[in-house]
């Protein structure tokens, strides 16, 4: 299930992120994933969909990486592109952790 909170906010389907059901979607084991909808008519991108999951819904960085992992292994690609991309995120991912982990403890 492809979710975008902003748009979902925008469009009046939920009064505000504190209102929206990807939380709850999310743990009840419903299969979501985070998307930007329409970026022009929404003024949102998937990187601040990510950060509105993690600021209004407390999601952590395992959670998020988890959402991301779960996108890619949704997409039609190859195995073999698709096991790369997977690849890319995860580093991209232990490389955000380290940096968490600097700015946390300078």
């Amino acid at each position: 299930l492809e979710v975008s909170p902003t748009s979902n906010v925008c469009l009046g389907l939920a009064s505000a992120y504190v209102e929206h059901p990807f939380r709850k979607l999310h743990d009840a084991g419903v299969q979501v994933t985070v998307n930007s909808d329409d970026p022009p008519m929404f003024n949102t991108t998937l990187n601040n969909e990510y950060l509105v999951l993690a600021e209004h819904f407390d999601f952590t960085l395992d959670e998020l990486e988890a959402l991301s992992l779960r996108a890619v292994n949704a997409t039609f690609l190859p195995d073999v592109k698709r096991n790369s991309l997977a690849d890319e995120f995860q580093a991209q991912f232990a490389t955000l952790r380290l940096h968490k982990a600097t700015l946390c403890n300078p």
